[in-house]
């Protein structure tokens, strides 16, 4: 029996904050993968997502020709 609350969920903006992060962050994590349903998603996820992408914005940018 699981007496734990649920986690609470948070959206872009909340995220970036808990993870002492920017918005942009948030969404290049988006962009490689990082699923946020109905916008929100919980700590420990985002948390998880990192841990097997610690780089979210490597590879990104725009290219100077």
């Amino acid at each position: 029996m699981n007496t734990h609350p649920p986690e609470p969920l948070f959206t872009p903006k909340e995220l970036a904050h808990l993870l002492k992060r920017s918005r942009s962050y948030v969404f290049a994590m988006k962009r490689r993968g990082f699923q946020m349903i109905g916008n929100r998603a919980t700590l420990t996820e985002a948390r998880n997502f990192l841990a097997t992408h610690p780089t979210p914005r490597a590879g990104e940018g725009r290219r100077v020709e």
